[in-house]
């Protein structure tokens, strides 16, 4: 990547993360950090090697030098991040979801256009190496036809200050914070769901407004069915994200490892063997979760697709690229995400597709 492209993060909590994503992906990339709290932004900056900061997103746009912006904030606040940057001829990367409204999304696009930049919308699911390797064995047919997807999104998170807290800021709850990633992964592997039906689950931080445990099941054509797990108040431990059901195999996969686990639906001979084993006592203590497994190493760098992302941001730059696939891609699964509010709401199964093309907010 070309050392003259300069970049500014701006937030200071994911902007972290993200801007250690870019330094991997192009270590010549000049970077600057804008944030409110000026000593945590000289702090950022430094651990990131950056060249400069700022302290305001005016003081960004007005600087002529910055050519990308990352934009690292509460939801609420993208749209208006993201329309400022773009009309000051910035190319924009967002984190997702890309905000909390149909409205807000369709805004940001016609802007984009208008402005002839580049809008993306943070995604690192087509550039996981599980999932393209899946997504292969799909398409050549040798996984057969796909039944069920279970997605998972767990951890121990309890926020107890923030916007986070509040859910005018982050357009609903956890389902609109981790919901994006599965629903992702859920389009990539088997397609457009058809009907949403979503539940909320017990509270656990009575002070947070939003959700933080939603149980999400979605349907699609022909038939197959994804289950989405949502929480906040549980530990995965080595559970993988996503385990995909196929008329062939099942397959698992953790979305920051350097490998997938693939165990065929017919039983190999060892299996077959296994089975036959009097007493059952012994056939149990001979069976074995593994057995048949094919471990599938997954050769690459980068696990997670994160730096794959921001190499295809950069080169957007560099190339002068108006490219809004991105931010599409982000307004349908903001679009889904909706619709499985409104299921929640109403108690009963929706059309995953909503029937306003724009304004829908939560």
């Amino acid at each position: 990547m070309a050392q003259h492209i300069r970049v500014c993060i701006v937030g200071t909590a994911w902007g972290h993360n993200l801007g250690t994503m870019i330094r991997r992906a192009a270590p010549n990339c000049e970077i600057f950090v804008c944030g409110r709290d000026s000593d945590k932004t000289t702090r950022v900056a430094k651990a990131l090697g950056a060249s400069g900061t700022f302290q305001s997103l005016d003081e960004v746009m007005a600087d002529s030098k910055v050519q990308g912006v990352v934009l690292a904030l509460p939801h609420h606040l993208h749209r208006r991040a993201a329309e400022e940057s773009l009309k000051a001829g910035k190319h924009v990367f967002v984190e997702k979801p890309m905000t909390t409204s149909l409205a807000d999304a369709d805004a940001m696009i016609a802007t984009a256009a208008r402005a002839g930049r580049t809008l993306m919308v943070s995604d690192n699911l087509h550039c996981q190496p599980a999932i393209i390797e899946t997504r292969r064995r799909l398409e050549n047919g040798s996984l057969g036809r796909p039944l069920h997807l279970l997605a998972n999104s767990f951890g121990l998170h309890q926020p107890e200050q923030g916007w986070r807290m509040r859910q005018g800021e982050m357009g609903g709850g956890l389902l609109m914070d981790a919901g994006v990633r599965p629903i992702r992964a859920m389009r990539l592997l088997l397609g457009e769901p058809e009907s949403v039906f979503a539940v909320r689950g017990p509270q656990v931080n009575a002070a947070m407004e939003g959700e933080d445990n939603v149980h999400v099941i979605f349907s699609g054509e022909p038939g197959w069915k994804a289950h989405v797990l949502l929480s906040w108040a549980a530990r995965r431990g080595n559970l993988p994200e996503y385990v995909l059901l196929t008329e062939k195999a099942s397959l698992h996969m953790w979305m920051n490892a350097g490998h997938m686990d693939v165990y065929p639906a017919a039983p190999g001979g060892m299996a077959r063997a296994v089975s036959h084993v009097r007493p059952y006592w012994l056939k149990d203590r001979l069976s074995r979760p593994w057995m048949e497994r094919t471990r599938v190493r997954l050769t690459t760098t980068d696990v997670s697709g994160h730096s794959q992302q921001m190499k295809e941001f950069l080169t957007a730059i560099e190339s002068g690229s108006a490219s809004h696939e991105s931010a599409q891609q982000g307004r349908r699964d903001l679009e889904i995400i909706l619709q499985a509010y409104r299921s929640m709401e109403i108690g009963s199964p929706v059309a995953a597709r909503s029937q306003q093309l724009a304004g829908i907010s939560r």
